[in-house]
């Protein structure tokens, strides 16, 4: 048994770096952004949907990491705020509807 998943997530890996380098892999990043004075803002959810869509897979969610904004400068002491976050959704568009 642990033979066969070595050789599964072997061909996946592969498979995965061939279709990466051959461009069939699209990478969207999603999150939400946090304003004070406007609320929250969404972005990338609507590209993601739209492959959806178009019958290509999602194969894969990974981190992305925090957004911060300067909010000012001084010493030579950068002053940031947390602003949000994005996540990499990432895209096999290798089986896309004609």
């Amino acid at each position: 048994m642990n033979s066969y998943l070595l050789r599964l997530f072997t061909f996946k890996w592969f498979n995965f770096k061939k279709k990466l380098k051959d461009g069939k892999l699209k990478e969207i990043k999603i999150g939400i952004r946090l304003y004070l004075d406007q609320g929250f803002s969404f972005f990338g959810f609507e590209e993601v949907n739209d492959q959806i869509d178009q019958d290509n897979s999602i194969i894969s969610i990974r981190p992305g990491g925090p957004l911060f904004e300067k909010v000012g400068e001084e010493d030579g002491n950068v002053s940031v705020t947390f602003m949000g976050f994005q996540i990499k959704v990432i895209i096999d568009e290798s089986q896309m509807a004609s």
